[in-house]
């Protein structure tokens, strides 16, 4: 008895010391670098986050099923016309679906912004999305000022776009 308990002891103090698999969400936060990834878009060009250094980006993870994803791309798709001329950057990435899934789904919604096939969820995976929609908010330094899991309040946004932009 004093040996299983011994055992479990000593496995939950493994799990809590370990932080409970934090170690991924917390190189995640606000004020961390955003990691670096280049996925191919729907017309198979390779983009680089790195290479929109300079730039305000938003990087939303979405999927052609997502409820709340088409009216939240279309928010950013409005905000993303009156801002890209001041630096602002916008990826969308389509999580684990096809390219035609994807191409098609944004089409029909007018996105103008680049859209990502993330296909095998690597990138979704190193960005700790569980569930869509998800958007992370990089100032122009790449570095995360911002991020909103499922569904956004109402202009929040807006207001994290404005804390990205210089």
């Amino acid at each position: 008895m004093n040996r299983i308990l011994s055992v479990l002891v000593i496995c939950l103090s493994t799990v809590f010391l370990s932080g409970c698999g934090e170690s991924q969400p917390s190189k995640l936060a606000d004020g961390k670098p955003a990691p670096d990834f280049t996925l191919p878009d729907v017309n198979d060009k390779d983009v680089k986050l790195s290479d929109l250094k300079g730039k305000s980006v938003v990087l939303y993870f979405f999927s052609d099923w997502c409820s709340f994803c088409e009216g939240e791309l279309t928010e950013i798709e409005a905000i993303y016309k009156e801002r890209k001329e001041q630096g602002l950057a916008v990826l969308a990435v389509n999580v684990g679906q096809h390219k035609k899934s994807a191409s098609d789904y944004v089409n029909r919604l007018g996105v103008t912004f680049p859209t990502l096939v993330d296909k095998y969820t690597q990138v979704s995976q190193t960005y700790a999305v569980n569930e869509v929609p998800v958007a992370y908010f990089i100032d122009t330094k790449g570095v995360i000022v911002g991020k909103i899991k499922s569904k956004a309040e109402k202009g929040m946004i807006a207001a994290l776009i404005k804390k990205a932009m210089p």
